[in-house]
């Protein structure tokens, strides 16, 4: 929620089950999204699209760096479509 009130969510990636090797690093590749996109001064909806296909990709491997790709391929993950979040 920002200072002036806005509520912003982003639903996590409809990944296939096959995709998900581990999730060690998951949380710490989501805040390099997000500090990444605050850095480049994107609008927050942005950035916390861009966190989630970040933290996504690091699930694709056992370790906490090894599964990490460029930012292209991991927006590339957008094409599994995400979760919707009901509030």
């Amino acid at each position: 929620m920002t200072n002036d009130k806005n509520l912003f969510l982003q639903g996590s990636i409809l990944l296939p089950e096959e995709f998900i090797k581990g999730s060690v690093g998951a949380g710490d590749a989501f805040v390099s999204g997000m500090i990444y996109g605050i850095h480049q001064q994107w609008s927050l909806d942005k950035t916390l699209h861009l966190a989630v296909c970040i933290a996504a990709m690091s699930l694709s491997h056992e370790s906490s760096t090894d599964g990490m790709k460029d930012i292209e391929q991991c927006l590339d993950l957008q094409k599994y479509g995400f979760r919707q979040l009901n509030i």
